[in-house]
């Protein structure tokens, strides 16, 4: 078996000049435009077996370049799966183009380049295999495009298309599917038995007769002969089967329903699965029972236990699943390995990625550990906040919302990095991995020791890594987007400190009740005497802490509220608070800038 391992592409739409490396499953995430569309139809219309031709046209160009020029160029390395050497079946059917490296492993190198042809004044378009070297094998790839096996499911999947035309996939079906002479004869006996059974209960067996006389009868009297045989015939089978596969209605009864409703009478969800259905049937008609499936969106009208199950069946029923997706419920069920994200740069992509063997395998897991347990949506984000807290979470968004910053139209996502533990994160969002911009938000206490010594490991900022206060380091720290509070502590200590002792009382009353702050300290006092001389916010905090108290994110939310008097006045939001939003805001801001379209026309 094979599967796509990397492909490069050069001036194809908005696919100037990207790398793209592939896993057995890979998920492409990218806003519209970015490239998504265009790198999947490539691909379907260099190695789907039903492709005509390759039909790469002048029109793909990307705008830049120069049609006499400069050509479309694509490299598409296909490998096997989990091995090193193909099969001898493989290397029988590709003899003799099977590249071995240096290291003893085996690929397949195509190459294809799509070109202005000034002999003939025209735009054509070849594709040949390629070794190592540069050097071009004779004869050309097509012939061997039937043994890659690659099938597409496009997001438009229009159902009424693929049943009741005869480009429509139910036809394609039948197509696949030849009928011997003597077996289709027997077919249209048959269809012509019913058919005249039914109008003859429709209309009754007398008035059937009758009309059959009296057309026979009208043809004797203008064409025929009286001598002449002729009869009319009504047969429910065509006279070619494809139109009779066409015309058979696709009939669906759901659990609970009384009986079965026609396809384009349920939803259009139903309807998309069908697609789906109908793909894979024509896929194993053709003999191709795993192969490689390029889905596009395939949360499109599905609820989110279906979406994450269609990319499990997706995923389970082919040698190679390629993904391209809008929902975090399809990129939480991946690896950030196996995550692919096209960025758009003015009127070309780049293919963010991560590098093999970039992540350590302690990192990986902690980020596949929190992608499970929280989410992945910092795939799409224009910049991320990384905090520590459940307080911090919950509470910038509400002061950003104050300032008259909407994160989520902006595209800032809040994560929250449990035990502070922010390397592996920060990792995966430098430049040299998914590029996304990113700010840290961090406590006054052992995580800053460490987010710094991170800082210093990953190249951030110049050493020293060891030091005896991390406020030496705040000025560097802060220039790379790394920020921690101004007092020792957390989210609720700085709030507390910062003065707002009357709104965290009242917060506590709005969620724990009245009475209870004061009835845990009454309690508490007397197996910790020390408390009774305590100040007031450093009770609330050690309440906060405790298993009584707890519930930060309600408390948040609660004393955001009280702040920012529900979010008419930003002006009491703590400095610090205020400084870390406009940073998130201006590094969105430049990665939007950075999105920006230079070409009026978009290609996708």
């Amino acid at each position: 078996m094979l599967m796509i391992s990397s492909v490069s592409v050069k001036n194809f739409r908005v696919l100037k000049d990207v790398t793209i490396p592939l896993d057995k499953q890979t998920v492409i995430v990218g806003e519209n435009n970015s490239g998504k569309t265009a790198f999947f139809e490539l691909l379907e219309l260099i190695l789907s077996p039903t492709s005509r031709g390759l039909q790469i046209l002048e029109r793909d160009l990307h705008h830049d370049a120069d049609s006499k020029t400069e050509p479309i160029e694509v490299n598409i390395e296909l490998r096997p799966v989990n091995a090193d050497v193909f099969t001898e079946e493989t290397k029988q059917l590709f003899y003799p183009h099977v590249d071995v490296e240096p290291d003893g492993k085996e690929r397949l190198i195509i190459n294809v380049q799509a070109r202005y042809d000034p002999e003939e004044d025209a735009f054509r378009s070849s594709a040949r295999f390629m070794k190592s070297d540069g050097k071009f094998d004779e004869g050309g790839f097509l012939p061997f495009r039937k043994n890659v096996s690659f099938f597409m499911v496009n997001s438009v999947r229009d159902v009424r298309r693929e049943l009741y035309t005869r480009q429509g996939l139910w036809s394609r079906l039948a197509r696949t599917r030849g009928v011997e002479v003597e077996k289709m004869e027997d077919i249209r006996k048959l269809g012509q038995e019913v058919g005249e059974k039914l109008l003859s209960m429709m209309l009754g067996a007398e008035e059937f007769s009758e009309m059959v006389a009296d057309f026979t009868k009208f043809l004797k009297t203008v064409l025929w002969s009286d001598q002449q045989p002729g009869t009319f015939q009504f047969s429910l089978v065509p006279a070619e089967f494809e139109d009779f596969v066409r015309n058979i209605e696709l009939k669906l009864q759901n659990p609970g329903e009384t009986k079965p409703l026609p396809v384009l009478s349920h939803g259009v969800g139903l309807q998309s699965l069908t697609v789906f259905a109908l793909v894979m049937a024509h896929m194993k008609a053709l003999g191709y029972n795993s192969p490689i499936v390029a889905v596009e969106e395939p949360e499109a009208h599905l609820h989110p236990q279906a979406q994450r199950a269609l990319v499990r069946e997706v995923m389970r029923s082919s040698t190679q699943s390629l993904i391209s997706t809008h929902s975090t419920f399809v990129t939480d069920l991946v690896k950030p390995t196996q995550v692919v994200l096209l960025k758009r740069r003015g009127n070309r992509s780049e293919a963010r990625f991560v590098p093999e063997g970039y992540l350590e395998d302690s990192e990986e897991r902690a980020l596949s550990r929190y992608i499970r347990g929280t989410t992945s949506e910092f795939y799409f984000a224009k910049c991320v906040l990384l905090v520590e807290g459940d307080g911090d979470r919950a509470a910038l968004p509400v002061f950003g919302q104050a300032k008259g910053v909407d994160f989520d139209r902006m595209g800032i996502s809040v994560i929250q990095v449990h035990g502070g533990n922010f390397k592996p994160f920060m990792k995966l969002f430098a430049p040299a991995a998914l590029g996304i911009p990113w700010v840290v938000l961090c406590d006054n206490d052992r995580a800053i020791v460490d987010c710094l010594k991170h800082a210093v490991d990953l190249g951030i900022i110049p050493p020293p890594r060891d030091v005896t206060d991390a406020e030496s380091r705040r000025a560097d720290l802060e220039s790379r987007n790394v920020f921690f509070y101004p007092v020792k502590g957390d989210f609720e200590w700085y709030l507390l400190e910062s003065g707002f002792v009357s709104e965290y009382e009242q917060a506590i009353e709005e969620v724990h009740g009245t009475g209870v702050l004061d009835s845990w300290v009454t309690q508490t006092i007397r197996n910790q005497p020390d408390l009774a001389q305590a100040l007031r916010a450093q009770q609330i905090n050690r309440f906060i802490e405790s298993k009584q108290g707890g519930r930060k994110p309600e408390l948040a939310a609660a004393m955001t509220a009280l702040i920012t008097e529900k979010g008419t006045n930003p002006g009491r939001i703590p400095d610090y608070f205020v400084r870390v939003i406009d940073r998130v805001v201006s590094l969105a801001e430049q990665e939007i800038l950075r999105t920006g379209s230079g070409n009026p026309t978009s290609q996708s």
